[in-house]
């Protein structure tokens, strides 16, 4: 937007949102299949520690940290959301 003596107002130099579509893939596929853990009695990650709902709370806080950051397009996140898309990478 510009201003009367003619200055550009607003964020400039950040990302657009949703700098990272695959990575929120990532973490919305990783959501369904722990969805789908807690709805058919298997294995979830922290499950037998915590127990299976604070576990789903747990990964719950997890994946939505993850898809903020991946939605706000830092730089400075790439090293953290590498680790995230390799943790949802097929084997």
């Amino acid at each position: 937007m510009l201003t009367g003596g003619g200055c550009r107002r607003g964020r400039e130099g950040a990302q657009p949102a949703g700098r990272r579509p695959l990575t929120r893939l990532t973490v919305a596929s990783l959501v369904g299949h722990l969805a789908f853990e807690l709805v058919a009695g298997v294995g979830m990650p922290l499950a037998s520690i915590l127990g299976p709902y604070a576990a789903a709370g747990v990964w719950t806080l997890a994946t939505g940290g993850v898809w903020r950051v991946a939605r706000a397009g830092q730089l400075s996140d790439d090293k953290l959301l590498s680790a995230v898309n390799g943790f949802g990478s097929p084997r």
